[in-house]
């Protein structure tokens, strides 16, 4: 795939930031694919006296495939990476024969740390990047756990370092449909989010004779994945999570600094 025109010394940036988007592409097929196979297996019963009767929901391989997570580690990897190659080049533009072998992009949640972190990080960097760069820091947002560089950051150094972000899988909004002799429809609704590795059982209303024992049953609802964590953020839908970190570093963090870049 061509890469757009970059500027002089923002080549890696341009082109991590290409990668990521492929990973994500992959990522959002191959997750698309699992989910329509992961869809709840429905069975109704009743008791032995048929004076009730249920529905129990099921999935026979509620595991996301481990190459999900592998897709998800690629694309943080490569976008994290863009903030780095941006470090960089901010250096080499005044310095063209510099490793920048300690240089990165700092991203911090508390202004100690970052007053204690940064210099070394962003030796070489014009001052007044420095400033943008500051300004861009989760410490200076209200709540610095929900920032999109903080999210990038805390899940590209756990891929890196501990193990992938496994994802889970849920149904959301699940509505049942079960037509009855009468006839009517029997409508049930299940909480919000449905882990599909669970076996959720669901009372039913009403007479189980107003039912056929072969009845075709409904049903509707969304797939999704999130990742397996305790953090806030990991009730969002995993996609979204990816989409909302790659918009930020895209089209707010990086913009501002291409007027460093430009030639005069």
């Amino acid at each position: 795939m061509p890469l757009p025109k970059s500027l002089p010394w923002m080549e890696g940036v341009d082109a991590k930031i290409r990668r990521a988007e492929e990973h994500l592409g992959a990522f959002t097929r191959e997750a698309a694919q699992y989910l329509a196979t992961a869809r709840p297996r429905i069975i109704r019963k009743t008791n032995v006296e048929r004076t009730e009767h249920w529905l129990v929901l099921y999935t026979e391989d509620p595991i996301p495939p481990i190459e999900l997570s592998v897709l998800i580690g690629d694309f943080l990897y490569n976008l994290r990476s863009a903030l780095d190659h941006l470090v960089c080049g901010l250096v080499l533009k005044n310095a063209p024969m510099s490793e920048c072998s300690k240089n990165e992009f700092p991203v911090f949640k508390t202004a100690t740390d970052y007053l204690k972190g940064s210099k070394r990080r962003l030796n070489g960097v014009p001052d007044e990047a420095c400033r943008l760069i500051k300004q861009l820091q989760p410490f200076q947002r209200p709540t610095p756990d929900d920032d999109p560089l903080w999210i990038l950051h805390s899940l590209c150094n756990r891929d890196k370092h501990r193990v992938p972000n496994l994802t889970i899988g849920y149904q959301r909004n699940i509505e049942i449909r079960i037509p009855t002799k009468i006839p009517s429809t029997i409508v049930v609704r299940l909480p919000e989010r449905f882990y599909i590795g669970d076996v959720e059982t669901v009372p039913l209303p009403g007479d189980p004779s107003t039912i056929e024992d072969d009845v075709r049953v409904q049903a509707t609802g969304r797939g999704m994945l999130c990742l397996r964590s305790t953090e806030p953020w990991a009730e969002r839908p995993v996609d979204e999570l990816l989409i909302a970190c790659l918009s930020y570093v895209k089209d707010r963090a990086i913009p501002p600094f291409k007027p460093f870049f430009r030639q005069p």
